[in-house]
């Protein structure tokens, strides 16, 4: 930030940088008290400051070198613990046919439910807005990497783990509403590893659940040490050495444990952490890592959009809009620092080596409809995408063709034979599929007219055969545990298959079609019943 803007700006980041970390380095603190309190039946405010201070000496003294070997070893207890308890549960309650098939529908409603707009404003945080990227934590980790192709390939490691783990997580919810459907969805998952779990599974999981909050909380610990001493310290003086940092650290530990004691609601924690931090650094950092023309002044404008955004939503909004705050305030941010950009710039202006590019570009409808047209996926833009995709990574037709071909006409046992309907379903899509996986092997034989579309069919037969049938699958068979794994396989296999853009294209592209598909046919089948 002070390359892109200037010094002042530099210590506001690192001003808010910090207050973000040590607020929910407290939250940590806070669930590992109410773990604490809620299984051994001890008093909060000792394990906090127990916890609190193990963390501000390791994360000080032994610095980012503990953090990542503690780090470490707490990744392997989360890894093996949190399947093996959804694995406990499922067979608890009678397999996941019976779980998906207990879940009230009412539990599915997203615009209806009572907490869509927190939810609302989460999604759009994590999925939408790169929140992660004002986390000095995270930045760290990023400024680790020794080059670029090992920070792609860990960002993509990173991602399938955290769609398995996601998945993971939301069996053992689907499960622990199974289990206690009316208890405080608070304490629910503490009820299922008092009540159901065996002593030493009990045992296991709690530690598996400090790991969690301590993995964290050190990583942000040590972070906010260097922050408070680099960009706040430093400037007022040059007598910074690693002694300062390691008491820093240790010094903010300590107020992280003072403000966990003293607050009772750890949704309030995080709200206060990201409510400014994240709506005034996100877009001016991004928009100087992709080398935009900016301007202090646009930062300083953003600020006071999100100061005067933040006090008039604050008075207006009850408790169920609140939250909605965050992402409204990212907008106006960028609203605002980008009206600066605009009229300084007169359009927006890149740089290019360090030089800058004249490549101005002034809005106007005519330029908006171009680049809409520009981008549009038009059958032929799809075809030559297509096709280069495929003469620059390749297609292992030979081998899968045959996988599929045995695939889907041999393993019978998998499938449920109970509805005939699904059944007939099942088997017609399963022949088309094994059809097309015989065409892949012999595409020499295609005559020559043909041999041009064999890219666009390949990627069609991946979305078909992989994403497409398999979530098919698992919703005719209401959820059975076969096709899960199969799911899962099928996406380790297109991983293999395409480079990371095409598999990013195809996965999304599967599943929805198969979910809109599945959607029409019981619509179909009811209507078929009714009459």
């Amino acid at each position: 930030m002070e390359k892109i803007y200037n010094s002042k700006i530099k210590m506001i980041t690192g001003f808010l940088c910090l207050i973000y970390a040590i607020y929910i380095t407290a939250m940590q603190l806070m669930i590992i008290g109410d773990i604490f309190n809620f299984f051994f039946n001890i008093n909060r405010v000792y394990p906090i400051i127990l916890i609190g201070i193990i963390l501000s000496l390791y994360s000080s003294y032994g610095g980012i070198k503990s953090v990542v070997i503690t780090d470490f070893f707490q990744f392997l207890i989360l890894a093996i613990i949190i399947p093996f308890i959804s694995t406990l549960l499922v067979k608890h309650i009678g397999g996941y046919k019976t779980l998906f098939l207990s879940i009230p529908k009412e539990k599915f409603k997203i615009f209806k439910h009572d907490h869509f707009y927190y939810y609302l404003s989460y999604f759009l945080l994590w999925s939408i807005f790169p929140e992660k990227i004002v986390n000095p934590a995270f930045f760290q980790r990023i400024l680790l990497a020794k080059n670029k192709k090992q920070l792609r390939d860990q960002f993509f490691i990173s991602s399938v783990i955290r769609l398995i783990f996601g998945i993971v997580i939301m069996i053992i919810s689907f499960c622990t509403f199974k289990i206690y459907s009316n208890v405080n969805p608070k304490i629910a998952f503490f009820s299922i590893l008092k009540n159901i779990l065996s002593p030493n599974i009990k045992i296991l999981s709690i530690i598996a659940l400090l790991s969690i909050l301590m993995s964290t909380a050190d990583s942000l610990l040590n972070s906010a040490g260097l922050i408070f001493t680099n960009d706040i310290i430093k400037p007022f003086t040059k007598k910074i050495n690693l002694r300062y940092i390691r008491i820093a650290t240790f010094i903010l530990g300590i107020v992280s444990i003072l403000i966990s004691i003293n607050c009772q609601h750890t949704t309030k924690l995080i709200i206060n952490a990201l409510k400014i931090s994240i709506p005034i650094l996100m877009f001016p950092l991004i928009a100087g890592i992709i080398n935009l023309k900016v301007h202090k002044y646009s930062f300083y404008f953003g600020i006071l959009g999100v100061i005067f955004t933040n006090i008039c939503l604050e008075q207006i909004f009850n408790d169920t809009f609140k939250i909605l705050i965050i992402p409204i305030s990212i907008m106006i941010n960028i609203i605002c620092f980008m009206t600066v950009n605009l009229i300084r710039n007169n359009g927006i202006v890149f740089y290019k080596n360090n030089l800058e590019e004249k490549k101005l570009w002034i809005p106007s409808m005519k330029q908006i409809i171009f680049y809409l047209n520009k981008f549009f996926p038009t059958p032929k833009k799809i075809f030559n995408y297509s096709k280069s995709s495929v003469l620059n990574y390749g297609s292992n037709n030979i081998l899968f063709g045959i996988f599929c071909c045995l695939n889907f006409t041999l393993p019978y046992f998998l499938w449920d034979h109970d509805n005939l309907k699904e059944f007939n379903l099942m088997t017609k899509m399963r022949i088309i599929g094994g059809i097309m996986a015989a065409l892949l092997l012999i595409k020499n034989q295609w005559k020559d007219f043909l041999k041009k579309f064999y890219p666009l069919f390949w990627h069609i037969t991946l979305i078909y055969c992989l994403p497409f049938i398999t979530t098919m699958m698992l919703l005719l068979t209401k959820g059975a545990i076969s096709w899960l794994i199969n799911i899962g396989t099928s996406i380790f296999f297109l991983i293999l298959l395409v480079n990371t853009e095409v598999f990013l294209i195809i996965l999304p592209l599967g599943i929805g079609a198969a979910i809109f598909f599945y959607s029409f046919y019981i619509v179909f089948v009811r209507k078929q019943n009714h009459n």
